[in-house]
């Protein structure tokens, strides 16, 4: 009797892969379709601003900031440090890793978004941990009148828990997270999920859909507010592959509930594996601003700087570190 590696590797397939196979595109399918329809719709969940927890919005690592936001498709050098923002990321590695970044945001906005993730791989799936913080300096306070009354503080914090496996053509990643935030004595709290997948077409394109910020989310000072969710869709292709130099270019498509079509465009180049240069741009935004980034890539050591341009904020610098071990 052949074993079942026998059997995958004479082209056979069993009830139970066949199944899983099945249900694996299915999903895709339905994420690939809902992330392409909501940038098609002219009008598409709420008006704008209803959503909470706008942080979340905010680019999750340095090379996520210097492509503008795309890149969904394909981590590249990155691979696993890009789990805290696209789980699917978190199973481009071998050994297990540690990467955390902050993201010091436009000057009048005054904060800090701190980020921590662990991933262990493990012989088929890879554990997720993560955190993250967002420390914002002192808010001046008005009434009505326009009258100083005095300084307030807010913050939030996040863990997180998922799962990510590669099984060759597939590739998914799934993580949950308890969301908290605080604004002058009134609080807030959410249970979300990110969910992502990802096909491999031959050896230079890959393609991913993923939904984010799912979930339920409590009142806020006894008024309802909704989720921040955002659907994305990508496509990552290697535009060019010779000696030192490795260039890919990633095309994605992405709408918040609440928020503008957004097209974004990334070009990322690698040299010798070790320096990576990024630029990223909103094709569809009225005053476009290009990002751009750069990492160095020294044996289990990853050292990265992204920047996110903002017209009225004056952009978002955000830094990087990642150890392999």
């Amino acid at each position: 009797m052949y074993s079942p590696c026998l059997r995958v590797s004479l082209g056979y397939t069993t009830p139970t892969s066949f199944w899983y196979i099945l249900l694996v595109k299915l999903l895709f399918a339905i994420l690939l379709f809902a992330s392409t329809a909501c940038l098609a719709s002219m009008q598409w969940g709420l008006s704008s601003g209803s959503s909470t927890m706008k942080y979340l919005y905010i680019e999750s690592s340095p090379r996520a900031a210097g492509l503008a936001g795309a890149g969904l498709a394909d981590p590249g050098s990155a691979g696993a440090s890009e789990a805290a923002g696209n789980p699917m990321a978190g199973a481009w590695t071998q050994a297990a890793m540690i990467s955390g970044s902050q993201a010091i945001l436009a000057d009048r906005l005054g904060a800090y978004w701190n980020t921590l993730q662990v991933v262990q791989p493990f012989q088929n799936v890879h554990v997720l941990v993560g955190a993250n913080f967002l420390d914002v300096n002192s808010i001046h306070g008005y009434d009505d009148d326009a009258t100083y009354t005095g300084d307030y503080g807010a913050s939030a914090y996040s863990v997180r828990l998922g799962l990510a496996s590669d099984s060759g053509a597939f590739t998914w990643g799934l993580q949950g997270s308890y969301q908290h935030y605080a604004i002058n004595q009134f609080n807030n709290t959410a249970f979300l999920c990110d969910a992502v997948l990802g096909y491999r077409i031959g050896s230079r394109v890959r393609v991913a859909a993923g939904a984010f910020h799912m979930g339920w989310v409590g009142s806020f000072d006894a008024q309802p507010e909704y989720v921040p969710l955002t659907l994305q869709a990508g496509v990552s292709t290697i535009a060019f592959d010779r000696k030192n130099l490795l260039v890919e270019v990633h095309t994605d498509l992405r709408r918040a509930t609440d928020g503008p079509k957004e097209l974004l465009l990334g070009i990322e180049s690698t040299y010798a594996k070790t320096l990576v240069l990024r630029l990223g741009i909103d094709a569809l935004s009225s005053n476009p601003i290009p990002s751009a980034g750069l990492a160095l890539n020294l044996g289990p050591v990853q050292a990265s700087y992204g920047y996110t341009g903002n017209r009225e904020l004056k952009g978002n610098h955000q830094f990087g570190l990642s150890y392999l071990f």
